[in-house]
């Protein structure tokens, strides 16, 4: 499940990627409000510590990818 957060929550975290997980791996992306376009990168499905993912207020296409359902802590 992708979370993100709108404007009625808490403020998401600062932004860029978080590290903190085994062998200082990415559990955390905020790239909240960026203007980011086009798709995810397939390259996320190999962060397996990644815990939250922060994309709202962008322009991003596409569906919600199959293997983002493979990151089991997300």
């Amino acid at each position: 499940m992708m979370r993100m957060r709108g404007s009625g929550s808490a403020p998401p975290p600062r932004q860029g990627a978080g590290g903190g997980g085994a062998g200082g791996s990415v559990d955390e992306i905020a790239f909240h409000g960026l203007g980011l376009t086009g798709t995810l990168p397939e390259q996320i499905a190999d962060l397996a510590e990644l815990y939250d993912l922060y994309l709202n207020n962008n322009a991003l296409t596409g569906t919600i990818p199959a293997w983002l359902g493979g990151l089991a802590k997300l």
